[in-house]
């Protein structure tokens, strides 16, 4: 297995030397394949919507137009019970160019991932009103690598509210055109590595608190879409990814609207924090057994009476192989590369795991739903039991 440490000088690298290649694969396919995302599974069709958030109170620092503010692009995904029209292309073609230098495959490979999602299907009228999650990619990870997961979370009746953190992806293209390359902050030694990295947590804590702001003006809005369908009240959840899993944590410790938070492999930066005592509610931690061990019972544990850490080993997985690029990737990679990773477990495979996990765990925090993947029990199914875990996963729950 490959055991990853990512250097400091690294930005965009890290996850092209996790794949092990520094272009496209010796015997890679050079021409692009049609590749369509996994089946979604629930019983409502996924739709999608962009929203460009503004927050004017913090100055866009990159930007070298005077008076420009942060930028925050949201793309949400939610149900419905439409299912005609034409789904969302994977990826914008610039957004897959930046993109290639991370994910080795062909030019022009992201018009032949096919999706799911809907571009402004109306939302269901299933309920009078829907759970709400935020989520967060890896840092250089574009929002579109968690297609599979956004729209399987729509499937299952979640308004899943993506935020793209400006200058922190491969590349961010916003609805007028504009484009924000990668440009976060780096550091110069191991020893600045957490503070900085927390910088950009803080960051997008305070990004999820203005999202949240926007959904409540959306929810109030009589001339939306979204206008009197949106279940606020009660507390929203966050997912994340690496850093968008550690800004998930965070944002449970310090904003009260987000009661419950899943993350894979979102570290605690900074020694000093570690292992977080979470307050806000509980939390999800997932984390690939592949090459994670350092993990395991070091990042999070409940830190009051009522909050409960459920933390998901999956064996055979690693940090890339949440989202779609290993599972895009391995259409492209030569017998080589094949060969050195047969022992892992495909990424759909553990998309559908995560899926699985994060869907109930959400369902039970935020709704009251009944745990049966999180505390297994034998099922009767026509006489036969059944049981609705995972041999791959290792669980453990941490309560206080």
């Amino acid at each position: 297995m490959i055991r990853n440490r990512f250097p400091a000088t690294l930005v965009l690298a890290p996850c092209l030397l996790l794949l092990g290649a520094a272009g496209a694969p010796a015997g890679a396919q050079e021409q692009p394949v049609t590749f369509e995302l996994p089946d979604p599974w629930g019983p409502f069709h996924p739709g999608v919507r962009t929203l460009l958030v503004t927050d004017s109170t913090r100055e866009d620092l990159v930007s070298e137009a005077e008076g420009d503010f942060r930028p925050l692009l949201v793309r949400v995904w939610y149900p419905s019970d439409a299912t005609a029209g034409d789904s969302r292309p994977y990826m914008d073609a610039r957004t897959a160019d930046a993109w290639r230098g991370t994910l080795p495959a062909p030019d022009g490979f992201e018009e032949y991932v096919v999706t799911h999602a809907i571009p402004d299907i109306p939302l269901s009228g299933a309920r009078d009103r829907w759970p709400v999650l935020l989520f967060s990619p890896g840092r250089s990870f574009p929002v579109e690598n968690y297609q599979s997961t956004l729209e399987y979370l729509a499937s299952q009746g979640w308004v899943v509210a993506a935020i793209s953190p400006p200058y922190e992806e491969a590349l961010t293209v916003l609805p007028d055109g504009r484009a924000l390359p990668f440009s976060g902050p780096g550091w110069e030694s191991e020893e600045e590595r957490g503070d900085v990295l927390m910088g950009v947590v803080d960051e997008m804590v305070r990004d999820a608190s203005v999202v949240l702001d926007r959904l409540e003006a959306l929810d109030r809005d009589t001339d939306d879409g979204f206008s009197g369908r949106l279940d606020l009240a009660g507390g929203v959840g966050y997912l994340g990814h690496s850093l968008g899993g550690a800004a998930a944590a965070w944002t449970l410790q310090r904003e009260p609207r987000v009661t419950a938070a899943a993350s894979w492999e979102g570290q605690v930066y900074r020694d000093s924090d570690r292992p977080l005592s979470l307050t806000g509610g509980d939390l999800m931690y997932i984390i690939g057994g592949a090459n994670r061990a350092e993990f395991v019972g070091t990042q999070f544990r409940p830190g009051k009476e009522g909050v409960t850490v459920h933390e998901l080993v999956i064996r055979g997985a690693w940090h890339a192989s949440f989202g779609d690029l290993l599972d895009i990737y391995r259409r492209y990679a030569g017998r080589d590369w094949l060969e050195r990773h047969r022992r892992e477990v495909f990424a759909d495979r553990v998309n559908q795991i995560t899926n699985d996990y994060v869907h109930e765990f959400f369902a039970h925090a935020l709704l009251g739903d009944p745990l049966d993947l999180l505390w297994p029990d034998s099922l009767e199914d026509e006489g036969s039991p059944v049981r609705w875990d995972y041999p791959e996963v290792e669980l453990r729950t941490y309560a206080r």
